[in-house]
């Protein structure tokens, strides 16, 4: 297996880029998506687009379903796979993550649209942080 190149963000528009490949890919992998919108707690948000994306993806340069997937499982170069380090290195260009109501709700509509109305039954809404692009 090949190892995956893992590069920190460094520019808003990295963020971007990679917020947009998750918007547009995301049905690449449901079940992957499932599982970030259940137990992400940083997420990203682009007001142009009214998207999200999970910092853990959106952290690193050019990432896409395959790589992110690769990472999880295989042999990784560069920086960890490690959402606090994604984190991180999106603060030093976005600002610090916070709590956000209107943000949360916006968040629960866009998630329900991408994968249906029982996505987030059970979960505490107040975990989730928010940085604006």
């Amino acid at each position: 297996m090949q190892p995956v190149s893992l590069n920190y963000v460094r520019s808003i528009q990295e963020i971007q880029d990679s917020l947009e490949t998750f918007n547009r890919d995301y049905h690449q992998d449901l079940n992957l998506v499932r599982n970030l919108l259940r137990q992400t707690r940083y997420w990203v948000y682009d007001p142009q687009t009214k998207s999200f994306g999970p910092s853990k993806f959106v952290g690193f340069c050019d990432m896409n379903f395959h790589d992110y997937a690769s990472a999880r499982q295989g042999p990784r170069i560069g920086g960890r796979f490690d959402g606090g380090a994604t984190r991180l290195a999106i603060e030093k260009l976005l600002g610090v993550y916070a709590q956000n109501k209107h943000l949360s709700l916006e968040f629960i509509r866009w998630g329900e649209a991408l994968t249906g109305l029982d996505i987030f039954d059970g979960i505490d809404e107040n975990k989730w942080r928010f940085v604006s692009l």
